[in-house]
């Protein structure tokens, strides 16, 4: 019980009401009240109905998708489907740039190889540098020198560490590049990306701003219209708060429906946690519905739930230090101070767990008046549809193909405009690269001074193995000639002989690093010769550079104008988008705070100034940085959506009815509207019937009607939709505290067909 809480609430209730209309019966006996506060006397029935905290949010019914991605970063060469298409399983929807996989693979696979080649050719390095660390200790040992023998000591064993580690590193390497290599040769086998489903083309990756995808970064969705859930579009896994609520229903047509979440796999969340990105919640319904795709549908949460129980309002429960009571109006019209049990409460009411029963009247403390003439309004049900304004309509340009400056300079021309219709292999524009056949004559340089380069490095090596040669042979000499004039003792012909081991050992490591750099200039020149042919392939030696169409389509944007300065990798190396032709399709943005609406809901189109009437169909509803987890086999995925868009940012792509819109009117003149919010047979009364009250010490607003029972207007608290978003002032939804064919007092200043207040 709130026993505490309620003896802080003042025990003053309303004394001069009270004897007014006991004072008929001189032996009633009037409660010990003070201090009133007005004069209308106020009563409520007893009755059941449901008690617990009530937290709502608003869900969208959708398709369930299925994300199709690239496992590794890859240029995208074509995308082979279109927004709003149906696709059967297997078919292609999306094709890499094979070439320039080919590229990578060929430059990875000949990394791998000097990788592994140098390490052969350094191994017997390590053995070497060992052997001349013994020779040298062993010489410490034969001069008795102890601490320089326990230095080369100490040596050694670190260059065992040293060596551990370098085997470790290197092995680490061999299995990244081996992976590297699989992942690339994965996906120029698998160079499409077939659906995995048969469905609905719902996203595709806008290219105009860049065609290389990211790793596991969506570029086609798929959904299956047969296959839906309820989501929540602004509430992820990390910001679920009502995960732990007791009990979770939905409201759709009408009715209170359980529902389940759809809890992603623990692997999923642990990566989606480690990626610090989070996927939508999701909800299925525990028994059959009647919903579509688009419908919105009202999600609540209840802690502390109790279903069809007794129950008062606050303004009815008092304290003492005996506990909390009631007055409930006798047979007589007396008044009855009754003690009682209460349990869990909500932001309006107590549950009574005992002291009162069904259709008693209690007392109620009411400062506001009910209306002196009234209507009687029956509650009803209807359809509650609100539609926000969107921005920036414009035809959707869904599969765009971008093309990148492909060398450094200017824009000499340009063959095409805005709109313009292209074939497979039209030049586009041309890059005076202003080099011509000086970019081939620098990689020709490069090859030449590296060959010079080499050279010089044998020269020297040459020399150093044959001085260190020389320098052991001399060695060689000093312990004959000393031996044969007996000027040498054994301990010097020992170290000598140390010596001399140290630098045959180092002109061994010398001829070992000639043939690593050997095997390092070959690889180098072989990167050079690559890039030669290419570029001779790509360049007629005008220095004249031709960007040409990869595929039939329609210039949707040009980036460039002559003259324009552009170089691979700046800010202004995009040249232009390509666009197939999607008849009849457009597109808007929304405000970041609008609830964002699911495939399937509808748009409006107003002609200002006119009665003309367009409407569409959303086919594709996005989030910019969306994510998607998902587990396929054992691989666990974590895709996002657009990951190059503004975070947060939302637009729709709708097929519009009348496919020639663009043709018959001017963007300008046009205000479209989509529908946010889609539900039918919800409780809705006009805002008229309903009134505000506020607590002036916590601020916090409750709203009530004037429900009549038995003809008598009695205040009845509600919650309103419009606190979550759902409905207007003016069309009030109601979640809880009224049902169909209810009746409530609509306020009228008019003469006929009302009631007043006896």
């Amino acid at each position: 019980m709130r026993t505490g809480l309620l003896k802080i609430r003042t025990i003053s209730l309303i004394l001069a009401s009270l004897i007014m209309f006991a004072s008929c019966d001189e032996a009633r006996v009037a409660p010990e009240l003070v201090e009133p506060l007005t004069d209308t006397k106020s009563f409520r029935p007893v009755e059941r109905m449901d008690v617990g905290n009530l937290k709502v949010e608003i869900g969208t019914v959708v398709p369930t998708p299925y994300i199709h991605f690239f496992e590794r970063q890859t240029t995208i060469k074509e995308i082979s489907c279109d927004i709003g298409q149906y696709v059967n399983e297997g078919d292609v929807l999306a094709i890499a740039d094979i070439e320039q996989l080919k590229e990578e693979l060929t430059e990875t696979r000949a990394d791998y190889e000097l990788l592994v080649a140098l390490h052969d050719a350094k191994a017997p390095i390590y053995e070497l540098n060992q052997r001349i660390l013994a020779q040298q200790r062993q010489e410490c040992l034969y001069r008795y020198d102890e601490d320089g023998a326990m230095q080369f000591t100490t040596e050694i064993k670190k260059g065992e560490e040293d060596h551990t580690y370098d085997e470790e590193l290197h092995a680490y390497m061999v299995d990244y590049y081996n992976r590297e290599i699989a992942d690339i040769e994965k996906t120029i086998s698998e160079g499409t990306l077939r659906a995995k489903k048969s469905g609905y083309v719902t996203y595709i990756k806008d290219t105009s701003k860049g065609s290389t995808a990211a790793k596991d970064e969506a570029i086609v969705i798929v959904s299956d219209y047969d296959d839906t859930y309820i989501e929540v579009p602004d509430t992820n896994t990390a910001t679920n708060k009502y995960k732990k609520y007791e009990v979770k229903y939905a409201i759709i047509g009408g009715k209170r429906v359980p529902v389940e979440e759809m809890e992603y796999s623990q692997h999923e969340q642990v990566y989606a946690n480690a990626k610090n990105i989070y996927p939508n919640v999701r909800y299925k319904t525990t028994e059959p519905v009647d919903v579509k795709i688009g419908d919105t549908v009202i999600l609540c949460y209840i802690m502390n739930d109790k279903r069809d129980v007794l129950a008062i309002g606050f303004d009815s429960t008092n304290a003492d230090e005996e506990g909390n009571y009631v007055y409930v109006k006798k047979e007589d019209g007396s008044l009855e101070k009754r003690y009682i049990e209460i349990g869990v409460t909500d932001d309006c009411h107590y549950e009574v767990i005992s002291g009162l029963s069904e259709g008693e009247e209690v007392y109620y403390t009411q400062e506001a008046y009910a209306p002196p003439r009234y209507e009687e309004y029956t509650v009803e049900t209807g359809i509650q549809r609100t539609t926000v304004l969107a921005g920036n309509l414009k035809k959707a340009e869904t599969v765009n193909t971008a093309y990148f400056a492909p060398c450094k300079g200017k824009i000499e021309s340009i063959n095409i405009d805005t709109n313009a219709e292209v074939k497979k292999g039209d030049v586009l524009l041309v890059i005076d690269s202003g080099s011509g056949e000086a970019a081939i004559q620098e990689v020709e340089n490069d090859i030449k001074h590296l060959k010079m380069d080499h050279d010089k490095y044998n020269e020297d090596a040459d020399k150093n193995i044959k001085t260190l040669t020389v320098q052991g042979l001399r060695l060689l000499t000093t312990i004959e000639e000393g031996k044969d004039h007996g000027t040498i003792d054994q301990t010097d012909e020992d170290c000598i002989g140390c010596q001399r081991a140290v630098f045959e050992l180092r002109a061994k490591i010398a001829e070992v690093e000639k043939e690593a750099s050997r095997i390092e200039y070959e690889a180098q020149l072989s990167r050079l010769n690559r890039r030669l042919a290419k570029l001779r392939k790509d360049n007629n030696g005008s220095g004249k550079i031709s960007v040409v169409a990869k595929e039939d389509s329609i210039v949707s944007r040009l980036y460039v104008k002559e003259g324009d300065l552009v170089e691979p990798g700046k800010t202004n190396y995009l040249l232009l988008s390509c666009t197939r032709a999607s008849e009849g399709m457009a597109s808007v943005n929304l405000n970041k705070e609008t609830i964002l609406p699911g495939v399937g809901c509808n748009i409006e189109i107003d002609i200002n100034e006119k009665d003309d009437k367009y409407f569409g169909t959303a086919v594709s509803c996005v989030s910019a940085g969306k994510a998607y987890a998902f587990t396929e086999g054992e691989k666990t995925t974590l895709s996002v959506a657009e990951g190059n868009g503004i975070s947060g940012a939302k637009y729709i792509i709708f097929e519009l009815e009348d496919k020639e819109f663009f043709d018959k009117v001017q963007i300008k003149d046009c205000e479209t509207k989509v529908q946010t919010i889609y539900a039918e047979n919800m409780v809705i009364v006009p805002g008229s019937v309903v009134y505000k009250e506020e607590n002036q010490l916590t601020e916090k607003e409750r709203f009530f009607v004037w429900k009549l029972v038995n003809g008598t207007p009695v205040k009845q608290y509600i919650i309103k939709g419009s606190t979550y978003g759902i409905g207007t002032d003016a069309s009030v939804v109601i979640l809880r505290g009224l049902e169909p064919g209810d009746k409530v007092a609509k306020e009228s200043s008019a003469a006929g067909n009302t009631k007043e207040e006896q």
